[in-house]
């Protein structure tokens, strides 16, 4: 088993499109992947991630458990923490 404490980087956190794309995400690979904050949840199941309630800056853990559990592992964790707005600079 692998796991990872991730900051969750989605402008508007985890809602139902976002959950059902997760749940895609963590289906490509043969291992389980399960979310955790104040409890636990297959990322395989929408219904649970969604009862998460999981939000932008929430700490989440990431476990992932099989075969290709470090590539699973990996997506995910970039899944939650990709940059909201890709391509664009801050003003410095």
């Amino acid at each position: 088993m692998r796991m990872a404490r991730v900051t969750v980087g989605l402008d508007r956190g985890v809602h139902a499109r976002v959950a059902t794309q997760l749940c895609e995400c963590a289906a490509q690979y043969d291992s389980s992947v399960f979310l955790r904050t104040h409890r636990s949840a297959s990322a395989a199941n929408v219904f649970d991630v969604l009862a998460l309630g999981i939000a932008r800056g929430d700490e989440v853990t990431v476990m992932a458990d099989g075969t290709d559990e470090r590539l699973a592992l990996a997506a995910v964790v970039e899944f939650l923490t990709a940059d909201p707005h890709p391509g664009m600079q801050s003003a410095d």
